[in-house]
């Protein structure tokens, strides 16, 4: 339907023009009243989004193409395609889902050009949460950032219809890249929001456990500000720093101290 729309007014607008060529023939000039501002607007927008279509469709026929040349031939092409097809139309989903799928896992050049694609997207559509979890996805498995890829989760959580589980993965790589406070910060918000009572009991355990890894974080840091290193094992922290180190090992975490970072670690499963 707004195709249709679109070329009727592209032709109404070619007849104003060539109605104003005529007329120059005239005695008579005049310059004729153009279409409103909002009616260009609106069909400039059309236009570009039908351009941005037609992009798309050409990069999709060619990533359908039997035999494809090799992904280093053509990424840096790809990647332009993609630049323009948001420039004209970053509402396109579509194209969203195809660089996810055609060019994070290239290269950890081509991941962060994607995330920069996912980005703006981020930006001009805010209420898609799938977005968010492509870039996490992306600094957690192609980018090896797990702190980060938790705090572009986590920022997801703000969307009403982001899923339940976003947000706690949100906290388990939080725990997995040290980020202690924020995993904890956000296993209370979870708690406080949260109407099942069998979940609210899950995160109110969890919220013990990364209380106490806070505690021996804590006490880590004040064994650093004095010695001015980090400590070798976390026994060196006890007694002058902790009475004694809290125990923290069950079904949902276990505590890691290894090359001056603490984390919590999900148990492998057996």
């Amino acid at each position: 339907m707004w195709r249709f729309l679109f070329f009727l007014m592209f032709c109404l607008y070619i007849s104003l023009a060539l109605l104003q060529g005529d007329k120059k023939t005239l005695k008579e000039v005049k310059l004729e009243n153009t279409m409103p501002i909002g009616l260009h607007q609106v069909v400039s927008s059309y236009a570009r989004q039908l351009f941005a279509d037609a992009i798309y469709i050409k990069v999709v026929v060619f990533l359908g193409s039997k035999p494809l040349p090799k992904v280093d031939d053509y990424k840096n092409n790809l990647y332009q395609h993609f630049l323009v097809i948001q420039a004209l139309h970053p509402q396109l989903i579509d194209m969203y889902y195809l660089s996810e799928s055609s060019l994070s896992w290239v290269s950890k050049a081509d991941t962060l050009r994607v995330n920069e694609l996912m980005s703006v997207g981020m930006a001009k559509k805010t209420e898609e949460w799938l977005l968010y979890f492509f870039k996490g996805f992306n600094e957690f498995y192609y980018l090896q950032e797990p702190a980060e890829a938790a705090r572009t989760l986590y920022a997801s959580s703000a969307i009403e219809s982001t899923p339940l589980w976003l947000g706690s993965l949100a906290t388990v790589l939080a725990a997995k890249g040290g980020e202690l406070r924020a995993g904890l910060s956000w296993l209370k918000v979870m708690w406080g929001s949260e109407t099942d009572v069998d979940q609210k009991k899950r995160y109110a355990r969890d919220i013990v456990t990364f209380e106490k890894a806070l505690l021996i974080q804590v006490a880590l840091e004040h064994f650093k500000g004095i010695h001015q290193v980090w400590p070798e094992s976390l026994s060196e922290l006890v007694p002058d720093f902790l009475v004694e180190l809290p125990v923290i090992k069950g079904d949902q975490y276990d505590l890691s101290y290894a090359n001056e970072q603490l984390r919590l670690l999900r148990p492998k499963r057996k």
